[in-house]
């Protein structure tokens, strides 16, 4: 449990990026994650092929990673690049969200699923920790400026769906842009 609260800690830290979107355009926004991916690249590169990074890297935050994040990109590379292509191709309100039911609500959901779950809908996902990812990404929907209420929350409950029952690629990239995807074509089709 210690190492979820500390992985959840760091996964609220990208909160910075949703505030930072209701502030900078969608250019500069571009531009700060297509660095920070930048970044992250280089040092995913050096954890596998520079053998004295990987030592420290590997010591340092090696206890935090999952099983799939030893042998491929950790989930924080896959938040940023879910991120900028979020803000890239979605609506600005559909993009917030988005990043906000994976960052609050999958954050939110995963502790209390593991510290309150009893009943389990699909392998170690939990009806109380989902009951806590639609209820705060229902307030995500409520709190976004310009969101079209019904679309928001057909957005979370795509969210929880992509959350529950995609298991083979990293949800920091089916999250938000599954999510996103959903909300942005309703969007296109009724407005």
């Amino acid at each position: 449990m210690k190492n979820e609260l500390v992985r959840k800690s760091i996964h609220l830290t990208m909160l910075v990026l949703p505030v930072g979107y209701l502030f900078l355009s969608k250019q500069v926004m571009l531009i700060i994650l297509g660095l920070f991916i930048g970044i992250a690249l280089f040092v995913e590169y050096a954890r596998f092929y520079i053998t004295e990074f990987s030592a420290w890297f590997h010591g340092f935050f090696g206890h935090l990673l999952r099983n799939h994040e030893k042998r491929g990109l950790t989930g924080s590379t896959y938040l940023l690049i879910s991120c900028f292509l979020g803000i890239l191709f979605f609506d600005k309100w559909i993009a917030l969200l988005a990043l906000l039911f994976m960052i609050i609500s999958d954050a939110f959901g995963a502790l209390f699923g593991r510290l309150f779950g009893k009943r389990y809908i699909f392998q170690n996902k939990s009806i109380e920790g989902g009951v806590v990812f639609i209820l705060t990404g229902a307030l995500m929907v409520f709190l976004v400026p310009g969101c079209i209420i019904w679309i928001g929350l057909a957005g979370i409950l795509s969210a929880f769906i992509f959350e529950i029952f995609i298991t083979t690629i990293d949800d920091n990239l089916t999250i938000p842009l599954g999510s996103g995807l959903i909300m942005q074509v309703l969007y296109w089709i009724f407005y």
